[in-house]
């Protein structure tokens, strides 16, 4: 009986071929979202979690106005977790709940920390 409903099934969707179409794009569509979001909160709950003040550790940010790439916010930036050399030290001499700093700077594809 089960191989009758699969022969309806695939016989529905053969007849509407837009119908099918549109269901298997939104499908894929969404089953990225899906796969984008789950790796891009695996990334944030991970992020040097194996420290023992992990909860204490912040990234700065910086943003650079580009016209295409991968990277880009939806404010047509670039950010990146580096900054120019002497506001790590700076935001260190201002704020006085930052303990240490460590700043990064970056060599077109590789960021080298400095600490």
């Amino acid at each position: 009986m089960n191989g009758f409903y699969d022969r309806a099934f695939f016989k529905f969707l053969n007849r509407n071929k837009s119908y099918t179409a549109i269901s298997m794009a939104g499908l894929a569509i969404s089953l990225m979202f899906v796969i984008l979001m789950a790796v891009y909160i695996y990334q944030e709950l991970s992020v040097d979690r194996f420290h023992a003040d992990a909860d204490r550790i912040c990234l700065q940010f910086t943003g650079s106005p580009v016209e295409s790439g991968s990277n880009i916010g939806k404010d047509g930036m670039y950010y990146s977790p580096q900054d120019a050399l002497p506001v790590a030290y700076w935001l260190k001499e201002r704020f006085a709940a930052i303990e240490e700093v460590c700043p990064v700077v970056s060599r077109q594809t590789q960021s080298i920390p400095l600490h």
